[in-house]
Order: C-alpha cells, then sequence, then structure tokens
C-alpha cells in the first residue's frame, strides 16, 4: 500500500513539474497605470506557479509570510515576454501578459519552496556533542545551526532539553552511530535528528625559532572537526554524513574557541542546507510527521 502511495505521488509530482517547467504563464494585472498592473500580472505569474507546489491554507503563519515574501518580490523572478492586450479597464488599468518565470531548482525562488513544501517542514533537533562526549553539548555550534535553519524558513526546531531521550548519552550515541533504536526513535516527535560530534584543540600559538623548535607567542590558536550526521530516528537510516573543519585565533583561548566555533558550524550549516534540499527532491523519501 505505502509502495502504491508512493509511486501515485511521484506521478502526481512529475505532472506537476511538467506543468511548471512550461515557464511562460499567461497573467491578469490591474492597476492603477501600466507599471502597476505589469507589477501585478508578475506576481499573478509567480502565484500560479508557487501554487503547484503550495496549498496556502494548510501554511503556519510563518509560510504565509514566507509567501508574501516572495510574492513581494515577484519582478525579481520574472521576465515579461509579451504583452498581448492592455488597456484602461473599470478597475483601473489592466494588462494580459506572457510571463516566464524563473523555475530553475537552484533558484532562490524554488530552492525554498521546495525544501519547505516538499520537506513539509519537518521537527528537526539539532545537537552537536564535544569530543566524542554524548552527554556534553556545544551550544554555540547548535545555537548557529539552529538559526540558519529558521531563515531557511524551517518553523518546527525542537528543544533537545524538553526530549529525555535525546540527553540520554547511550541513547545519542546509537542515533549518531546509525545503530538500531527500536521503537523509541518514534517517540522522539521529531522527524529529523541533525546530530554531530566534534574534536578540537586550542593553545599558545608557536612559530618557529629558528633553532631547530619553536616558540610560543601572545595569541592563541585553535582547530576544529565536527563530523555531522543527518537521521531519520523513527527508522535510524542515516540520510547524510559530512566533516566540516576549521581554524581560529585570538588573544586567549576563549577568544580562539569562539572564533573557530563560529567558522565550523557555518560552515556546517551551509552543508545542512544542501543536503535538506537534495533531501527535498527524493519524493519517495519522503517524511512522515510525528504529531
Amino acid at each position: 500500500m505505502l509502495q502504491r502511495i508512493s509511486i501515485l505521488l511521484g506521478l502526481i509530482f512529475l505532472l506537476a513539474m511538467s506543468y511548471v517547467q512550461a515557464k511562460e504563464i499567461r497573467a491578469t494585472g490591474i492597476g492603477i497605470d501600466r507599471d502597476s498592473a505589469l507589477r501585478d500580472a508578475q506576481r499573478a505569474a509567480v502565484e500560479q506557479v508557487v501554487g503547484v507546489y503550495v496549498d496556502s491554507s494548510t501554511l503556519v503563519e510563518t509560510g504565509m509570510v514566507e509567501l508574501d515574501e516572495i510574492y513581494a518580490r515577484a519582478d525579481g523572478f520574472t521576465r515579461i515576454v509579451k504583452i498581448e492586450s492592455e488597456g484602461k479597464a473599470a478597475e483601473g488599468y489592466r494588462v494580459i501578459a506572457l510571463i516566464d518565470v524563473d523555475t530553475n531548482p537552484n533558484t532562490e525562488l524554488m530552492s525554498r519552496v521546495q525544501m519547505l513544501t516538499r520537506l513539509n517542514d519537518p521537527r528537526m533537533a539539532v545537537i552537536v556533542l564535544q569530543d566524542g562526549k554524548y552527554n556534553v553539548h556545544e551550544k554555540r555550534a547548535e545555537s548557529i545551526i539552529m538559526e540558519r535553519l529558521v531563515d531557511l524558513g524551517f518553523s518546527h526546531i525542537v528543544d533537545v532539553g524538553i526530549v529525555s531521550a535525546l540527553n540520554d548519552a547511550r541513547m545519542l550515541e546509537s542515533l549518531y552511530r546509525g545503530q538500531p533504536i527500536g521503537s523509541i526513535g518514534q517517540s522522539f516527535g521529531v522527524d529529523l535528528v541533525i546530530i554531530g560530534s566534534s574534536r578540537s584543540m586550542v593553545g599558545p600559538g608557536k612559530i618557529p625559532d629558528f633553532k631547530g623548535g619553536y616558540k610560543n607567542i601572545a595569541l592563541h590558536t585553535g582547530n576544529m572537526e565536527l563530523v555531522m550526521k543527518i537521521v531519520r530516528p523513527s527508522t535510524g537510516d542515516i540520510i547524510a554524513s559530512f566533516s566540516v573543519d576549521g581554524k581560529g585565533i585570538g588573544v586567549n583561548a576563549e577568544l580562539a574557541q569562539g572564533q573557530m566555533t563560529k567558522k565550523v558550524a557555518n560552515d556546517a550549516a551551509k552543508k545542512i542546507e544542501e543536503c535538506l534540499r537534495r533531501l527535498s527532491m527524493q519524493v519517495s523519501g519522503s517524511i512522515q510527521i510525528v504529531a
């Protein structure tokens, strides 16, 4: 039964894409003058394209704000191909135009719509553990990654502090290693866990002393490696895995630590965005939301 549903969803998706990729949209615009009517037509064309993916009646408030921002910038995603008719009307000035909407999957317009709709805005938890210790969190890195996910439009970022199973060291180790965790994974209340383990080292900077050794300098330097995985806890499947590394320098160990953590976390956030975008294109791997 599930296989049939996946096949059906795939067919619906292909049909939708074949429609959307017919870039020329015929749209009508109304305004107080010609320019405002053309902008209204461009907005209407973008609405037609986005409407193939998004049922606005099901969106939460943050999704509606995202849609409004997309529509407000409609002229940045479109090109007027041909004006078929125009002139004064009872409502003001009316134009009917063929408008080319940029529907390349890699564009800003489509990438955000695709992630929000095909992933169905999943509930996600972000966990970054220090130096392989499954009971010590790297809070700064977690915060940076969560902020990036929110900026992308995801609205269901779970506070791991209130999910007891996500604070169990043995459970986190099993989750990170992709080991079976049984039915308990279905009770986490999250669809995806973004989990990483960092290894870092900070100490006084050194320069050659030209005598076959090194001498310390006033600055501190740090190095960090972060190995991240995106895991579906209900099945234990590791959806993606990658690593990033970075360096930091500061007048003391704390500043060096903060600089390298910020760099590594920002690089990890970009990688996570890429992984989620690829995942959003895999219709057969759709996520089941746990209510």
